[in-house]
Protein backbone atom coordinates (compact mmCIF):
# COMPACT_ATOMS: atom_id res chain seq x y z
CA UNK A 1 0.00 0.00 0.00
CA UNK A 2 1.31 3.45 -0.88
CA UNK A 3 -0.04 6.33 1.12
CA UNK A 4 -0.62 9.63 -0.71
CA UNK A 5 1.95 12.38 -0.43
CA UNK A 6 1.25 15.58 1.42
CA UNK A 7 0.95 18.83 -0.49
CA UNK A 8 4.30 20.40 -1.41
CA UNK A 9 3.62 23.27 1.00
CA UNK A 10 3.80 20.74 3.83
CA UNK A 11 7.18 19.27 2.81
CA UNK A 12 5.81 16.40 0.77
CA UNK A 13 6.95 12.90 1.62
CA UNK A 14 5.79 9.64 0.11
CA UNK A 15 5.16 6.53 2.20
CA UNK A 16 5.58 2.93 1.20
CA UNK A 17 4.22 0.50 3.78
CA UNK A 18 6.43 -2.48 4.54
CA UNK A 19 5.26 -3.72 7.91
CA UNK A 20 5.78 -7.10 9.50
CA UNK A 21 2.27 -8.50 9.62
CA UNK A 22 2.81 -10.61 12.73
CA UNK A 23 3.60 -7.47 14.73
CA UNK A 24 0.71 -5.34 13.52
CA UNK A 25 -1.33 -5.99 16.67
CA UNK A 26 1.52 -4.77 18.87
CA UNK A 27 1.79 -1.59 16.81
CA UNK A 28 -1.96 -1.35 17.21
CA UNK A 29 -1.48 -1.26 20.98
CA UNK A 30 0.91 1.64 20.55
CA UNK A 31 -1.67 3.47 18.47
CA UNK A 32 -4.54 2.72 20.84
CA UNK A 33 -2.67 3.76 23.97
CA UNK A 34 -1.19 7.26 23.66
CA UNK A 35 0.19 6.93 27.18
CA UNK A 36 2.67 4.25 26.07
CA UNK A 37 6.16 5.79 26.12
CA UNK A 38 8.06 6.61 22.95
CA UNK A 39 11.84 6.87 22.77
CA UNK A 40 13.51 8.45 19.75
CA UNK A 41 16.64 6.44 19.00
CA UNK A 42 18.07 8.83 16.44
CA UNK A 43 18.90 8.82 12.74
CA UNK A 44 20.98 5.84 11.62
CA UNK A 45 23.24 6.46 8.63
CA UNK A 46 25.28 3.27 8.99
CA UNK A 47 23.89 1.79 5.75
CA UNK A 48 23.49 5.08 3.85
CA UNK A 49 24.73 5.54 0.31
CA UNK A 50 25.19 9.04 -1.12
CA UNK A 51 24.65 9.60 -4.85
CA UNK A 52 25.79 12.69 -6.72
CA UNK A 53 28.36 15.42 -6.14
CA UNK A 54 29.15 16.02 -2.44
CA UNK A 55 29.94 19.67 -3.26
CA UNK A 56 31.81 21.28 -0.35
CA UNK A 57 31.49 18.31 2.03
CA UNK A 58 34.05 15.52 1.85
CA UNK A 59 33.55 11.99 3.13
CA UNK A 60 34.94 12.61 6.58
CA UNK A 61 32.95 15.80 7.02
CA UNK A 62 29.80 14.04 5.87
CA UNK A 63 30.09 11.62 8.78
CA UNK A 64 30.36 14.61 11.12
CA UNK A 65 27.26 16.15 9.53
CA UNK A 66 25.30 13.00 10.33
CA UNK A 67 26.00 13.62 14.02
CA UNK A 68 24.89 17.24 13.65
CA UNK A 69 21.59 16.10 12.12
CA UNK A 70 20.93 13.92 15.16
CA UNK A 71 21.79 16.75 17.52
CA UNK A 72 19.48 19.08 15.59
CA UNK A 73 16.46 16.78 15.91
CA UNK A 74 16.92 16.57 19.66
CA UNK A 75 17.73 20.23 20.22
CA UNK A 76 14.82 21.44 18.07
CA UNK A 77 12.30 18.82 19.21
CA UNK A 78 9.55 21.45 19.14
CA UNK A 79 10.07 21.72 15.38
CA UNK A 80 10.63 18.01 14.74
CA UNK A 81 7.61 17.31 16.92
CA UNK A 82 7.15 13.58 17.47
CA UNK A 83 4.75 14.07 20.39
CA UNK A 84 2.16 15.75 18.18
CA UNK A 85 2.80 13.55 15.17
CA UNK A 86 2.29 10.32 17.14
CA UNK A 87 -0.31 11.64 19.62
CA UNK A 88 1.74 10.90 22.75
CA UNK A 89 0.40 12.16 26.08
CA UNK A 90 3.86 12.09 27.65
CA UNK A 91 7.03 13.69 26.30
CA UNK A 92 9.13 11.65 23.90
CA UNK A 93 12.40 10.51 25.42
CA UNK A 94 15.58 10.99 23.42
CA UNK A 95 18.35 8.40 23.19
CA UNK A 96 20.09 9.47 19.98
CA UNK A 97 23.28 7.87 21.25
CA UNK A 98 21.75 4.55 20.17
CA UNK A 99 21.90 5.44 16.47
CA UNK A 100 25.09 7.43 16.98
CA UNK A 101 26.85 4.31 18.25
CA UNK A 102 25.92 2.67 14.95
CA UNK A 103 27.05 5.74 12.99
CA UNK A 104 30.48 5.65 14.62
CA UNK A 105 31.13 2.37 12.78
CA UNK A 106 30.76 4.05 9.38
CA UNK A 107 33.76 3.84 7.07
CA UNK A 108 33.72 7.31 5.41
CA UNK A 109 35.22 5.81 2.27
CA UNK A 110 32.07 3.78 1.62
CA UNK A 111 29.48 6.57 1.87
CA UNK A 112 29.81 8.29 -1.51
CA UNK A 113 28.94 6.12 -4.51
CA UNK A 114 31.01 6.56 -7.72
CA UNK A 115 29.38 8.71 -10.38
CA UNK A 116 27.10 6.94 -12.83
CA UNK A 117 26.10 4.23 -10.36
CA UNK A 118 22.30 3.81 -10.22
CA UNK A 119 20.66 3.95 -6.78
CA UNK A 120 20.50 0.52 -5.19
CA UNK A 121 17.26 -1.38 -4.87
CA UNK A 122 16.14 -4.20 -2.65
CA UNK A 123 16.69 -2.61 0.77
CA UNK A 124 14.05 -4.45 2.81
CA UNK A 125 12.53 -4.81 6.25
CA UNK A 126 15.05 -7.58 6.88
CA UNK A 127 17.87 -5.08 6.40
CA UNK A 128 16.10 -2.79 8.85
CA UNK A 129 15.60 -5.61 11.36
CA UNK A 130 19.28 -6.54 11.13
CA UNK A 131 20.30 -2.96 11.88
CA UNK A 132 18.04 -2.37 14.90
CA UNK A 133 18.78 -5.81 16.36
CA UNK A 134 22.38 -4.68 16.87
CA UNK A 135 21.38 -1.67 18.94
CA UNK A 136 22.20 -1.34 22.62
CA UNK A 137 18.97 0.02 24.04
CA UNK A 138 18.72 2.07 27.24
CA UNK A 139 18.88 -0.13 30.36
CA UNK A 140 15.44 -1.24 31.50
CA UNK A 141 13.83 0.06 28.32
CA UNK A 142 10.08 -0.25 27.98
CA UNK A 143 7.69 0.91 25.32
CA UNK A 144 8.42 1.66 21.71
CA UNK A 145 11.58 3.05 20.14
CA UNK A 146 11.59 4.98 16.87
CA UNK A 147 14.64 5.17 14.62
CA UNK A 148 15.06 6.74 11.21
CA UNK A 149 17.26 4.41 9.14
CA UNK A 150 18.52 6.29 6.09
CA UNK A 151 18.84 4.18 2.96
CA UNK A 152 19.87 6.64 0.23
CA UNK A 153 20.70 10.32 -0.13
CA UNK A 154 20.45 11.31 -3.79
CA UNK A 155 21.78 14.76 -4.58
CA UNK A 156 21.00 14.27 -8.27
CA UNK A 157 17.25 13.92 -7.65
CA UNK A 158 17.30 15.91 -4.37
CA UNK A 159 15.68 13.00 -2.54
CA UNK A 160 16.36 11.20 0.70
CA UNK A 161 14.94 7.72 1.27
CA UNK A 162 14.73 6.39 4.80
CA UNK A 163 12.71 4.12 7.05
CA UNK A 164 10.69 5.17 10.08
CA UNK A 165 11.19 2.08 12.23
CA UNK A 166 9.08 1.37 15.31
CA UNK A 167 10.72 -1.16 17.60
CA UNK A 168 9.66 -3.08 20.69
CA UNK A 169 12.70 -2.19 22.78
CA UNK A 170 12.29 -5.17 25.09
CA UNK A 171 12.54 -7.69 22.23
CA UNK A 172 14.35 -5.63 19.54
CA UNK A 173 11.63 -6.68 17.10
CA UNK A 174 10.40 -4.31 14.42
CA UNK A 175 6.72 -3.52 14.90
CA UNK A 176 6.32 -1.39 11.80
CA UNK A 177 8.66 0.01 9.15
CA UNK A 178 7.61 2.77 6.77
CA UNK A 179 9.80 3.66 3.82
CA UNK A 180 9.67 7.42 3.25
CA UNK A 181 11.07 9.55 0.44
CA UNK A 182 11.30 13.29 0.92
CA UNK A 183 12.87 16.26 -0.85
CA UNK A 184 15.98 18.00 0.41
CA UNK A 185 15.62 21.71 1.19
CA UNK A 186 17.54 24.46 2.94
CA UNK A 187 21.12 25.72 3.08
CA UNK A 188 24.00 23.60 4.29
CA UNK A 189 24.31 19.82 4.35
CA UNK A 190 22.79 19.43 7.82
CA UNK A 191 19.67 21.51 7.19
CA UNK A 192 19.24 20.27 3.63
CA UNK A 193 19.06 16.60 4.61
CA UNK A 194 17.27 17.12 7.94
CA UNK A 195 14.39 18.68 6.01
CA UNK A 196 13.10 15.35 4.57
CA UNK A 197 13.03 13.97 8.12
CA UNK A 198 10.78 16.82 9.19
CA UNK A 199 8.63 16.19 6.14
CA UNK A 200 8.28 12.56 7.19
CA UNK A 201 7.27 13.52 10.72
CA UNK A 202 4.58 15.79 9.31
CA UNK A 203 3.43 12.99 7.01
CA UNK A 204 3.17 10.61 9.96
CA UNK A 205 1.00 13.17 11.70
CA UNK A 206 -1.22 13.49 8.62
CA UNK A 207 -1.55 9.71 8.22
CA UNK A 208 -2.01 8.88 11.90
CA UNK A 209 -5.76 8.59 11.47
CA UNK A 210 -5.26 6.03 8.71
CA UNK A 211 -2.88 4.06 10.94
CA UNK A 212 -5.43 4.14 13.73
CA UNK A 213 -8.15 2.93 11.41
CA UNK A 214 -5.98 0.11 10.08
CA UNK A 215 -4.16 -1.10 13.21
CA UNK A 216 -6.03 -0.02 16.33
CA UNK A 217 -9.00 -2.25 15.53
CA UNK A 218 -6.81 -5.37 15.42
Amino acid sequence: MVLPALRPAVLAATFSLASLAASAQTFGEFIKKPELPLTFLGVDFSATKYYGPPLTVDQGEMKEQFTKINELLERESNKYDLDKALRRTGPTKYAIYVAEASNKQIDPGTIIVPGGTPPRKGFTTQNVQDIVSRYTYPAGSTGVGLAFVVENINKLSEEETYWAVFVDMSTKQVLLAEQITGAGAGFGFRNHWASPLNGGIKSMKAHYGQWKKEYAKK
